[in-house]
Formats: C-alpha cells, sequence, structure tokens
C-alpha cells in the first residue's frame, strides 16, 4: 500500500489538493483536486488515487496549510491551553498543601473536604489515602471523627 501526501489549502473558495504522485501520471508528477469542504475533498482524494493508480487500497496523507494569521492564533491558543495546565497543576498542589495542612490538625477528610470545599472523595485523593484510611476513620465504613474547636 502506498501512502501519497497531499497538500491542501483555500484558494477562491475552494479547498485545493494537490497529490505528490510521482511515476502514476503521464504528464506530471501531481494531480489535483478540488472541493468545497474538506470532508468532500477527502472523498475526492481517494476517489483521485483510484482513478489515477488503477488501484484499491492507497492512503492519502493531508497536510492543510494554514494561512499564517490563522496559524498564529492556533499557536496563541496551544500556549495559552499550556498555561492552563499549568495552572491547574499548581492549583492542584496548593489545595494538596491546603488538605495537608488539615489533616495535620487532626481533622477528618469529610471535614477536609467539607472545609475546602470539596467532596470527601477529592479530598481523599488530595491526601493520598485510600477510601476509610484517614484520622478518626479507622477503616470503619462511614466512621467520623469530632474535632475539638481552636482558638
Amino acid at each position: 500500500m502506498t501512502v501519497f501526501q497531499a497538500r491542501v489549502q483555500r484558494e477562491d473558495g475552494w479547498w485545493v489538493a494537490v497529490v505528490a504522485m510521482p511515476g502514476y501520471t503521464q504528464f506530471a508528477e501531481t494531480a489535483a483536486t478540488q472541493a468545497r469542504t474538506l470532508a468532500a475533498l477527502e472523498r475526492d482524494l481517494d476517489d483521485l488515487v483510484k482513478t489515477v493508480t488503477g488501484e484499491s487500497g492507497h492512503s492519502v496523507a493531508t497536510t492543510v496549510v494554514l494561512p499564517v494569521e490563522v496559524r498564529q492564533h492556533l499557536n496563541e491558543a496551544v500556549t495559552a491551553q499550556a498555561r492552563e495546565a499549568q495552572a491547574r497543576q499548581e492549583a492542584v498542589e496548593a489545595r494538596r498543601s491546603a488538605a495537608r495542612l488539615l489533616a495535620a490538625e487532626g481533622l477528618s477528610v469529610r471535614d477536609i473536604g467539607a472545609a475546602l470545599g470539596i467532596s470527601f472523595q477529592r479530598a481523599h485523593q488530595l491526601l493520598g489515602r485510600p477510601a476509610g484510611a484517614g484520622p478518626g476513620n479507622r477503616g470503619r465504613k462511614g466512621a467520623t471523627s469530632r474535632v475539638p474547636a481552636t482558638g
């Protein structure tokens, strides 16, 4: 099976694909097709390759060439997503530190969850404990502890 390479870009309201097909065409090393949508272009590319080669079973790898301004916006989006992922990780670490401080004071996982505005299951995750293994929660399902009032 041969994988043909197609370069796709917009031209005058059409998606135009130029496919490198060395040795398959009599007059040129490429073949081209166009369509209004990318989905239609994918179908047309399959038909083009079948027509030119006379065989089925080949595939076409497309590279969509976008305008510079579009690529810049996409790069900004990727950068923003990376910053978002970093910020989410920092938030998890800060919440984990808060949960650990409360656990060090002897609070139950349920109280930690309530105090931090998260579920007790999420508090378990943050503390890295299996369910039912917290202070005052000695493995008994539904067991809770009383925390003395401080200050």
